[in-house]
């Protein structure tokens, strides 16, 4: 039987198991999971290993001599499913694969709009700070020309959209996102909760564990953030009438005492946003459920949220919807003639941009690995 190995650089979780369709992909193919944290993150590996619930069954190599070893051992692997990032050693990895004949399939499913502009190079003008600026713009453009050339030692990208195409140099699968199969999968599924809501999409943002993979300092401490925002749900819930149900983010905890006087929910966020009669968030890749449905959008910000904040005010630009500022009156910022309404043609921009390419067909991705494969 073929065999698949699929590699990734963090935990592989249930949530991970379905959207890239382990379980069908099984019932064709031998499939491995390779887990590469411990190689590429160690402190990562260390104090998160504990902490990520519900790790499926995988082959954890620790060192790249043992990855070296399970290839050279392993029979009849065609396809690399390439789940890593874009850096140095996971290019290696890529340039070996390829020395022994092994396909790379990289998998370009979940870009999100992203500015590329030096966001504090006015303030450092101003300070006459022209050496930084100059070392800022040396560095992006050499990380730049790295990750172009990172992106070249695969055969074929699976692109979910616009974006993720006009970044590849490489052949081409054209699908969608996985929040697109995550949102064809539940389409149909039964309503969780009978009447109006509005959901808040969690993403942990003072302690996603991300931050620790990439080496980035949180932006905000673990209380200052839901004191805040648990104060500004409440009120937005009495503003609007209308009950909030947490959608919390796959790696959090269900322990918040900050949430106790809210309905929490965790792996049906796809469900509750569907249903749902507006969606309210900071940068969550889950806006991709109300592009898709046409769900109005309450962004929610704060100065005090560091980086984030400017990824927030950009993503507010690119669908439209409201901006709320979490340190002012809340009641005050909200009008509710305009709340509802959306800007089709920024969901329908973001929706070819990011979520589903227009040339593609209304294929799961695991079903366009197979079609892939067969072909190999």
């Amino acid at each position: 039987m073929k065999k698949i190995i699929v590699l990734t650089e963090n935990f592989f979780t249930l949530r991970d198991v379905d959207r890239m369709g382990i379980k069908y992909l099984k019932n064709f193919f031998s499939v491995d999971i390779i887990d590469l944290t411990y190689y590429f993150n160690k402190k990562y590996f260390i104090e998160k290993y504990d902490d990520i619930k519900h790790k499926v069954l995988v082959k954890e190599i620790r060192k790249v001599k043992d990855f070296y070893k399970y290839i050279k051992n392993s029979n009849n692997i065609i396809l690399a499913i390439d789940h890593l990032g874009l850096h140095s050693k996971s290019n290696n990895l890529r340039i070996f694969l390829s020395s022994v004949g092994i396909k790379v399939l990289r998998l370009n499913c979940g870009s999100v709009p992203e500015k590329t502009y030096f966001r504090n190079t006015k303030k450092l003008l101003s300070k006459g700070k022209f050496f930084k600026i100059y070392s800022k713009t040396i560095s992006f453009f050499q990380n730049h020309s790295k990750v172009k050339n990172y992106r070249k030692n695969v055969d074929l990208d699976l692109v979910s959209g616009l974006v993720s195409e006009k970044a590849s140099p490489n052949k081409k699968l054209y699908g969608h996102s996985f929040d697109y199969g995550s949102y064809l999968n539940n389409s149909k599924n039964v309503r969780l909760i009978k009447k109006p809501y509005a959901v808040f999409l969690d993403e942990m943002i003072p302690n996603t564990p991300e931050y620790l993979l990439i080496r980035h300092a949180k932006p905000i401490s673990y209380n200052l953030y839901w004191e805040k925002i648990s104060v500004t749900l409440e009120k937005i819930r009495k503003k609007l009438k209308m009950d909030i149900i947490v959608a919390l983010h796959p790696r959090n905890s269900n322990k918040n005492k900050y949430l106790k006087n809210f309905i929490c929910k965790k792996y049906v966020t796809a469900n509750l946003v569907i249903n749902s009669e507006l969606a309210l968030l900071h940068t969550s890749t889950a806006v991709s459920y109300t592009i898709i449905t046409k769900k109005p959008l309450i962004y929610l910000n704060s100065e005090k949220y560091s980086f984030q904040a400017n990824r927030i005010k950009y993503l507010h630009e690119v669908t439209g919807g409201t901006l709320l500022n979490v340190e002012e009156n809340i009641e005050n910022q909200i009008d509710e003639k305009s709340l509802y309404k959306i800007d089709k043609k920024k969901y329908n921009n973001y929706l070819d941009n990011y979520l589903k390419h227009p040339l593609s067909k209304n294929l799961t991705v695991p079903e366009l690995i197979k079609k892939y494969v067969q072909t190999i």
